[in-house]
């Protein structure tokens, strides 16, 4: 009888997927941007090897800028649509933010864009992201 239940307990751990789907990776990357423990080895891991090789040629004030962004609160993060095959995604998806900008002015952002991701020894990783379209919503007239 138990070694039924052993049998059973392995099949149903073997039918689950080890891997993350690309909205996961994308979605955790999005938070990981948005959060005040970012580093620049944690955002390469979810990067395919151009835009990997892109973040080491950096300068340290160009990465400081780049991971900087402690002025920005993330709202929320939306996937609008979803093109996938095997082996590669291209996800449309939405963030919305708020960004504090000087003299305590804040303004609300919306921003479109696409990510490519591509399955890659296994695992999805984002190979290039593309903003579509920007929206800027300021609480004080400019």
């Amino acid at each position: 009888m138990k070694v039924y239940i052993l049998i059973i307990l392995f099949g149903l751990l073997s039918c689950t997927p080890s891997d993350e789907s690309p909205k996961e990776v994308l979605v955790k990357f999005v938070n990981l941007r948005f959060s005040n423990n970012q580093s620049l080895e944690k955002i390469k891991s979810y990067l395919g090897p151009d835009l990997s090789g892109q973040l080491e040629k950096l300068t340290q004030e160009q990465i400081d800028n780049y991971i900087g962004l402690n002025k920005r609160k993330l709202m929320k993060i939306k996937i609008n649509a979803e093109t996938c095959d095997g082996v590669k995604c291209l996800l449309t998806y939405t963030i919305t933010y708020e960004e504090k900008m000087d003299k305590n002015d804040q303004v609300s952002v919306e921003t479109k864009k696409i990510a490519e991701l591509q399955k890659l020894d296994g695992n999805w990783k984002i190979i290039n992201i593309d903003e579509v379209k920007s929206y800027l919503n300021y609480k004080e007239p400019i």
